[in-house]
């Protein structure tokens, strides 16, 4: 096995590794904060009932705190004030974290083809 096919099954396991890890932080998040963001922001409705739609919340909240158009576009511009800003650091971080797990993931899997 050359050191470039090396490196890219180093990055695949660690970036499925990251993923799993990503994903018990969510449910961490599904049980703390999560639930009062979508209190505030979408008017008393809570969408988090199981991790799938805990994973599109927690991108959709972390694509809200993050861009000024996104937050336009979902009517959140005023409201996501209402979040303190060290949740609002956390969502944007889960937002690029994500991002890059999964680029390292599917890059690593894709080069080998």
């Amino acid at each position: 096995m050359s050191s470039i096919q090396t490196f890219f099954l180093f990055l695949f396991a660690f970036s499925g590794l990251g993923f799993v890890v990503w994903l018990v932080v969510v449910a961490r998040l599904m049980s703390t904060s999560l639930v009062e963001i979508e209190e505030r922001l979408d008017d008393q409705k809570v969408f988090s009932l199981n991790i799938f739609l805990a994973v599109q919340g927690v991108l959709q909240y972390g694509t809200v705190f993050m861009s000024n158009r996104h937050a336009k576009r979902f009517g959140l511009f005023e409201k996501r004030e209402l979040i303190d800003a060290k949740t609002q650091k956390t969502y944007k971080l889960m937002l690029v974290s994500f991002l890059l797990l999964m680029c390292g993931l599917f890059s690593s899997a894709l080069i080998e083809y």
